[in-house]
């Protein structure tokens, strides 16, 4: 029996030296990349914004938790997943900023692939200069184009992301890419769960004109690396799942601590609350889900504050889940 239990501590402890090897690459590889001048005045700010209702709801704290969005929070998240799936998402970020998603994964017994294409739209804006407001109109729009893929060893997932965005305002338009780097690791079976994220953004163009004036060549997007810790489990019949990040953002140069809590009173509802910590605006966020397999839909709300204006972001998805076949489980 000794001989036994000193065999599991021993694999406990690989198991989590393997994790922190592989957290601690990922941060180096963000850290180790070249700033580029004034980059950070690139603009894209809303690919910043989190998504993904449930995650939104328990504080934005995705990267080791099994939801979507693979493209903020861990391109190897999708591994997580217990199933194939398609979902689309809807919502208003504030005022007349709106934004929708269509994301698909498909998990295989030893590899995964994942698609999703998110989009922030901005309409009717009036134009301005020195005199005043002008009778012109006219619309901004932000959209990705993510792709992610990687293998799967037991309980080790490893991926790699690729995205390409665009951000145009009226005739005008800037484009990026952007790299990102994953791992996503069960320490305990189906209850604890660890993750780690590296997001390296590489170059900006643009068109000739304003956005060129405005943003400068060369520009890049803001660099972002992410630890995470997700725990499943229920007390009696009741199920609930808990998980915090650390995420450091480049341009800020700040860590912020986003916590969550999801309780499942019964099997088809589930209630959460979360807070991202050391965040500006953000200041609560809660929200529900609702599961009928294989359909499920959630809602997130988040109150923010900006100087002394409250607001409130809101977003909903639907999504359908298809059952892997057991030879692939």
């Amino acid at each position: 029996m000794s001989r036994c239990l000193r065999r599991s501590a021993h694999g406990g402890r690989k198991s989590v030296r393997t994790v922190a090897r592989v957290a601690a690459a990922l941060l180096a590889a963000g850290l180790a990349m070249p700033a580029a001048g004034a980059g950070y005045d690139a603009g894209f700010q809303m690919i910043e914004e989190p998504v993904d209702p449930r995650a939104i709801a328990m504080g934005t704290a995705g990267t080791a938790l099994d939801t979507r969005g693979f493209f903020y929070y861990n391109p190897a998240q999708p591994a997580l997943s217990a199933s194939n799936y398609l979902s689309f998402e809807y919502g208003q970020q504030s005022g007349d900023v709106r934004r929708a998603m269509i994301e698909g994964g498909w998990n295989f017994r030893k590899w995964y692939l994942a698609a999703g294409v998110p989009t922030t739209t901005i309409s009717d804006i009036q134009a301005a200069d020195e005199r005043g407001t002008l009778p012109l109109f006219f619309s901004s729009q932000t959209t990705m184009v993510a792709l992610a893929g990687g293998v799967v060893w037991k309980d080790l997932a490893v991926g790699l992301g690729l995205h390409g965005i665009q951000d145009r305002i009226d005739t005008y338009a800037g484009y990026a890419l952007s790299v990102s780097a994953g791992a996503t690791y069960r320490l305990l079976s189906d209850r604890l769960t660890v993750g780690a994220a590296g997001f390296f953004p590489r170059f900006l163009t643009t068109t000739r004109g304003m956005l060129t004036e405005e943003w400068g060549e060369g520009a890049i997007l803001n660099r972002a690396a992410r630890l995470g810790a997700a725990w499943q489990d229920s007390i009696r019949s009741i199920g609930y799942a808990a998980a915090l990040d650390l995420v450091y953002n480049d341009a800020l140069e700040n860590v912020s601590v986003p916590v969550g809590i999801e309780v499942r009173p019964v099997r088809m509802l589930a209630i959460r609350l979360g807070k991202r910590f050391n965040h500006d605006t953000d200041k609560f966020n809660f929200g529900l889900g609702f599961r009928l397999a294989p359909i499920s839909a959630d809602v997130s709300f988040v109150i923010t504050r900006w100087v002394d204006d409250t607001g409130l972001k809101w977003l909903f998805s639907l999504a359908y889940s298809l059952p892997r076949p057991r030879t692939e489980q």
